[in-house]
């Protein structure tokens, strides 16, 4: 009897709990739906205030820069919350306040999503599936599956979708035929700038190596003419960014005869965000109070103080075996300050390794990889999605690259590229120089 009273009162409980569980996701749902039909502008200053709550525990509690934001910048963001506080109660529009807030951090890696943005990384994400692996003969592991997983999260949630009015049937990205692939098409510009002994590949961006195929033909067919030349540049100079396995895999694989292994570190705060992402990216995490700190001369000093992981990291680049081109004479890389992210990893990798000379100005930075891309969160009430970097990669001596940059082997003005490129360009006069070439050769 006993027992049987004991499995009714069991029954009852779990009865209890799916019905709460159950009015739980009714509430839940019914919360969403009227945020979906709730337009930007009518959204509660309480509302607002919560979002930017969420906002602000977020950048504080796993963004990496804040100290680094102060000493460069002189912008203290966390102890500006009242003054963000006010400017979301005084702007009626929340994405101008958002946009104004975030700016005040000055990293490019960190933002307001724009709706072009969230459609390419949709196309991107969504490309990457199990048959396409299966196809490449590629495992999860190697394409941080579970990571992606987490942004497909964000993107198809329904609130996101809704604000910024995403649909898997009108994503340009998806129709090979749209008019957004003309920029990834045609990129790399060549020309000698003494013909037949210093010859230029100019790169504006780091283009998607899946949206390679003319720069492939333009570069190797080029390449192939000049390998015997005395110089080449490699100008990078205005270039933001994008896929560095545009220089890891495709162009230096070409160039480069033997390589050396450069080694950097990622450095992480405690926050859920964070440990969530390391979990899924299946590095190996190590704890920054374990850490020789002898060994980095040159870091932070918050590391000791505001983080708890960091991961070690390393790249090789060795030559492509079947399309392997050379070249023999002195490589020259042009920067300048507008060099960020993938472009600036590859000024590192220059820097570190020494395979070619750097000329030009200060590179703006942040291109140490972390590995993983900068991590996407919802606001909870509005549907905005904020990008943000995850963590503080250094060089090998523990320099932050974001902080730092890369400092060219020769500073000098840089011009821009094809206006004054020429005639006024201090760049290439210092390759003319170093190489004992009359500037009247030029072409």
């Amino acid at each position: 009897m006993s027992k049987l009273k004991n499995k009714k009162i069991l029954l009852c409980v779990l009865v209890v709990i799916v019905i709460l569980l159950l009015g739980y996701k009714i509430y839940e749902y019914i919360n969403l739906q009227k945020l979906i039909n709730t337009p930007i502008n009518k959204l509660t200053n309480e509302q607002k205030l919560e979002d930017f709550e969420y906002l602000y525990n977020t950048i504080v509690e796993n963004y990496p820069f804040l100290e680094v934001n102060k000493r460069k910048y002189g912008v203290d963001w966390e102890a500006n919350k009242e003054k963000y506080i006010e400017l979301i109660k005084q702007e009626p529009d929340f994405e101008v306040a958002l946009n104004q807030i975030l700016s005040e951090l000055n990293n490019s890696h960190t933002n307001l999503t724009t709706k072009s943005f969230l459609e390419y990384a949709t196309y991107i994400y969504q490309s990457i599936d199990e048959t396409t692996l299966e196809e490449l003969n590629l495992s999860k592991e190697e394409v941080n599956w579970n990571s992606i997983q987490s942004r497909l999260e964000v993107l198809n949630n329904p609130l996101v979708q809704a604000r910024y009015g995403l649909d898997a049937n009108t994503n340009p990205y998806f129709n090979t035929n749209s008019e957004v692939w003309e920029n990834y098409t045609t990129n790399a510009q060549v020309r000698d700038i003494v013909e037949g002994k210093v010859a230029s590949i100019y790169i504006p961006s780091m283009i998607s190596y899946d949206a390679l195929e003319e720069d492939r033909k333009i570069i190797i067919e080029y390449l192939n003419k000049v390998k015997n030349y005395q110089a080449l540049v490699i100008d990078i100079r205005g270039n933001g960014g994008g896929n560095s396995s545009y220089w890891q895999a495709f162009l230096l694989p070409l160039i480069l005869k033997e390589s050396a292994e450069v080694k950097d570190y990622a450095f992480y705060k405690d926050g859920e965000i964070i440990k969530k992402e390391l979990e899924n990216s299946g590095e190996t995490i190590f704890k920054v109070e374990d850490l020789d700190l002898s060994q980095l001369p040159n870091l932070p000093p918050e590391i000791s103080e505001d983080f708890t992981y960091y991961t070690e990291g390393s790249l090789e680049i060795l030559p492509d075996e079947e399309n392997y081109i050379g070249f023999d004479g002195n490589i020259y890389l042009f920067v300048d300050g507008s060099v960020f992210s993938s472009s600036e990893s590859l000024a590192v990798y220059a820097k570190e390794m020494g395979f070619a000379t750097i000329i030009g100005e200060q590179t703006k930075g942040d291109g140490i990889g972390v590995g993983f891309e900068p991590l996407l969160t919802m606001l909870p009430n509005s549907g905005y999605v904020i990008r943000f970097t995850g963590g503080m990669g250094v060089t090998s001596d523990g320099t932050c690259n974001a902080e730092y940059g890369t400092t060219p082997d020769y500073i000098v003005p840089s011009a821009k590229y094809p206006d004054e490129y020429i005639n006024l360009d201090k760049c290439v006069e210092k390759v003319l120089e170093l190489e004992g070439i009359d500037t009247r050769e030029l072409k």
